[in-house]
């Protein structure tokens, strides 16, 4: 009876487990189902964040779709997976995390690698929006155009009336003297210099001229006299290399660094202390020695034994230096207005053919400085232009109505800007035409190259400063959506 009842159980027994393990597996199941459908709505969670975040729709006021019955839906202040936060405790710290991640992943971790295809799509987006919203903010107005019409009618009219003022580019209008004109006022200059040093004692040597001597052009001849007073050794034209006297008389003065307004301080002042002649760039930078009657060339030297003698000069006598720097000025001085005139400073240095030419088509140092001078005129009327239209401008400014003032200032740079870039082009324009149906050197005598550099420089600083404000702009907004995600991250743990 016993054994009956045993063998009854132990069926009974089985039957329960057998029923067991198929719950138990019927259980596995449907959890693995259920948390698949969890991974769903969680990646649909996060599709309607994103496009909630896209389309400026504040993700805490989503409602999170899953529903348990529990408890109840989601509300708007928490809008995450489960209402259960997470105590920071349970969240790995980072060394314990970089451990893991070391152990798991080899190689160096790149970003691509931690976002997807649509991360990145999201991110640009996001900055496609938000440089149009900043383009929005910085477009001009009706005010701003009627200001860029003002600012370039008086760019335009300014460099129209400046060259009927003061002439094209290459124009001399100046009444010049001749040389023998020349040769007078500086020997009125030396008499004056000489008359309020006159009390000065000068030290006689048998090699070098003394100060008085420096300074009156007085120097040994090959008989053993002295010349008259006026000569200048680098002045000397008669025997020099081959093509030193081309283009005529004058011309010598663009071939010796004495008449040059800038490299004349040296050599020029070397030359009249030692009686020598250094030529330009063409002819090597010869130094070599004046041989008197006649100004002829004689012996080629070193210009470093032509400096050590000028060394040696000074040491007997210091104030044949400062004799020997009038000379030079008034020499310069004498020659600046004539004719000839003296040659563009450090241009045979640069460009010996395009010193050559310019030149012998009689442009010098002094229509250059005249030409400076319209230049000078036409940067600066450009540029006060410019003040006048950026203080108005300014005058409107609304801080009720503008989103920010150096947005504002975005729109005033613009308007100068384009108002110097249109007065430019109708310069250039202008030139080009006349280049294309006439002569092209008078044609460029119109051109505006004040107002040319001036927008050059607009161009570069302008811009700098939109760039500047535009990522900072951007920045600023990227901040903003950094600062949401965090806070939004911040809600699901627990506050301590």
């Amino acid at each position: 009876m016993q054994q009956d009842e045993l063998a009854e159980l132990e069926s009974h027994s089985k039957s329960l487990m057998s029923e067991a393990e198929k719950t138990n597996d019927n259980a596995a199941f449907q959890k693995n189902k259920l948390d698949k459908l969890t991974e769903k709505l969680e990646e649909l969670r996060k599709k309607t964040l994103s496009m909630a975040r896209k389309s400026g729709v504040d993700s805490a006021k989503i409602h999170n779709p899953i529903v348990s019955k529990e408890k109840p839906c989601c509300t708007d202040d928490t809008p995450f997976l489960v209402d259960e936060k997470i105590p920071l405790s349970d969240i790995p710290s980072w060394n314990e995390l970089v451990e893991k991640a070391n152990d798991r992943y080899e190689d160096d971790i790149v970003l691509e690698d931690l976002l997807s295809a649509e991360d990145f799509q999201y991110c640009i987006e996001d900055i496609d929006r938000i440089e149009s919203e900043f383009s929005k903010k910085t477009k001009l107005n009706k005010v701003d155009i009627a200001f860029l019409m003002i600012s370039t009618a008086l760019q335009t009219a300014r460099w129209i009336i400046i060259q009927k003022l003061m002439g094209e580019l290459g124009d001399d209008k100046s009444e010049r003297i001749s040389s023998d004109e020349g040769d007078k006022r500086k020997k009125k200059d030396n008499e004056k210099w000489n008359k309020k040093h006159d009390n000065r004692e000068h030290v006689n040597s048998d090699k070098y001229p003394n100060w008085k001597e420096i300074l009156f052009g007085i120097y040994k001849r090959e008989d053993g006299g002295k010349t008259n007073p006026g000569k200048c050794p680098y002045d000397a034209q008669e025997g020099g290399p081959l093509g030193f006297d081309d283009g005529g008389k004058g011309m010598h003065r663009q071939n010796t660094l004495g008449h040059d307004p800038v490299l004349g301080w040296i050599f020029g002042t070397a030359n009249i202390m030692t009686c020598t002649i250094t030529c330009s760039r063409r002819f090597n930078y010869g130094t070599y020695r004046v041989v008197y009657p006649g100004a002829r060339f004689g012996e080629r030297i070193l210009a470093v034994l032509m400096f050590q003698e000028v060394i040696e000069s000074i040491k007997e006598d210091k104030f044949r230096l400062p004799a020997a720097l009038f000379a030079q000025y008034a020499h310069l001085k004498s020659d600046v207005f004539t004719e000839r005139g003296l040659p563009i400073p450090l241009m045979d240095t640069f460009s010996p053919d395009l010193a050559g030419k310019l030149y012998s088509e009689q442009y010098d140092s002094l229509c250059l400085v005249k030409d400076l001078a319209r230049i000078g005129a036409q940067a600066g009327f450009s540029i006060l232009i410019n003040m006048i239209i950026s203080v108005m401008h300014g005058f409107f400014y609304n801080p009720n109505e503008e989103f920010r003032r150096d947005f504002y200032e975005v729109r005033t740079r613009k308007i100068l800007l384009y108002s110097n870039a249109i007065a430019t082009s109708i310069n250039l324009g202008y030139v080009g035409v006349n280049a294309y149906t006439g002569n092209v050197g008078e044609a460029l005598k119109k051109l505006d190259l004040g107002g040319l550099l001036v927008t050059l420089w607009r161009l570069f600083s302008d811009i700098r400063f939109i760039t500047r404000v535009k990522e900072q702009f951007l920045k600023e907004e990227l901040d903003k959506v950094a600062a949401k995600e965090l806070e939004d991250l911040d809600n699901m743990f627990e506050k301590q």
